[in-house]
Parts: C-alpha cells; sequence; structure tokens
C-alpha cells in the first residue's frame, strides 16, 4: 500500500475483492476501479468511485463492446435512510454506463418508508430510467415506481397474479422463475412484462445448481 502512493494513476480490479470496506479504502487513497459488470459499477459507486472526472478515484470501465452496447440492470438494497443516497449513485452510475432499470430492494427489517423513497423514485426516473420495487406490489404502486420485481419463488403464478391486482395494468410486473420452464409459461401466457431465470438465492449448491 506504501507503494501505491508514488503512483499518478492506479486502478484496482473489483475481481480480486469487491468488498466494501476494501473499496472505500481505496477510494479514500485515491485509486481507482476497474469494473467488468453492472454489479461491480455499483459497488464501486456506492464506495466512492467517480466515473464523470478522469482524475483520481475514478471508475474505468472494462466492460466489453457487446457488454456495453446491452443496457444494464442495477439492483440495490435500501433502508431506512437511504433515500437521498439512491437517487445519487443511480446518477453516477448513469455516466459510466447504460442504465435501463433499477431494481430497489427494500430491508425488511430496516424497510424504507414512502415519503423517502417517492422522491428518489421520481430523481431516478427523470434520468429517463425505469424504476422497479422488488417483492412489494403495494409499495411499488405509493412510490409510483414503474413497476415491480418479484423474486424467485414456489408460487411464482400466485405471486404475479395478487402483484397484478394491486399495481393494475399500467405497471411493469417481471417475474423471476428460477430454473422452472413451467412457470415461466405459465406466467407468459398469464401476461407478465418480462421473465427471468437464474438460480434462487437460496441454493447453497450452486456449481450443482449450474450443471
Amino acid at each position: 500500500l506504501r507503494a501505491i502512493g508514488a503512483v499518478d494513476r492506479w486502478f484496482y480490479a473489483m475481481k480480486a475483492n469487491s468488498n466494501l470496506a476494501v473499496l472505500n479504502l481505496f477510494a479514500r487513497m485515491g485509486g481507482g476501479f476497474d469494473i467488468v459488470s453492472g454489479g461491480e459499477l455499483a459497488r464501486a459507486i456506492a464506495a466512492g468511485g467517480d466515473g464523470r472526472s478522469p482524475g483520481p478515484r475514478k471508475v474505468f470501465n472494462n466492460m466489453a463492446q457487446d457488454d456495453l452496447r446491452t443496457q444494464l440492470v442495477l439492483a440495490l438494497p435500501a433502508r431506512s435512510g437511504d433515500g437521498p443516497l439512491l437517487a445519487r449513485l443511480i446518477a453516477a452510475a448513469a455516466q459510466i454506463a447504460p442504465i435501463a432499470t433499477v431494481v430497489i430492494e427494500p430491508d425488511p427489517e430496516l424497510p424504507i418508508l414512502p415519503p423517502e423513497l417517492a422522491p428518489a423514485v421520481e430523481q431516478i426516473q427523470a434520468l429517463g430510467i425505469a424504476t422497479l420495487i422488488a417483492r412489494d406490489a403495494s409499495l411499488a404502486r405509493l412510490v409510483k415506481a414503474d413497476g415491480v420485481h418479484l423474486p424467485a419463488s414456489k408460487a411464482a403464478p400466485a405471486g404475479y397474479r395478487e402483484a397484478r391486482e394491486t399495481v393494475g395494468s399500467r405497471f411493469i410486473v417481471g417475474v423471476d422463475v428460477g430454473r422452472t420452464r413451467h412457470d415461466a409459461m405459465t406466467l407468459g401466457e398469464e401476461g407478465a412484462d418480462y421473465i427471468a431465470f437464474g438460480i434462487p438465492a437460496h441454493v447453497e449448491d450452486r456449481d450443482t445448481a449450474r450443471a
């Protein structure tokens, strides 16, 4: 770390260790970040990286050209007190990469309330970025988000129908179906706005699940 001080500009490869405490230390030392994904982009911004200036703490976008032509979806956790931070993070991220959609994931233990979340949603939407609320269709409607994202569950079709009834036809309702093709076909027929596939978060043996 002492040797780094003699270097004018340096970038830390986030794939080596994306712990926020480590990233924040490097940001305070004047370092930049080498990123290769939308998730790394969000963490770099949260740690203090800056994509708008060519100087220290810049986020260096090392994504392949095919990735750059693809607009990104960012998922951000949110708890009470995070409202003003959310809009600042997304505004900074949008300077670096094409952000199409933000999925805000409210913390169930320290929930962010509608009066705090609504201004952040409005500011993100003003950037031309669609804003979805994870899990909570009622909250999405209250804060006038663009829609709701439903994580993978064993009752995905029922969850979709409940969310659609809550928000109506003008809102986006998208569903993560895990790896269930049957649910994907059912939800497609019922009118889900998008279907996402992936390994559910509760699966511990992820290597076997990928096989």
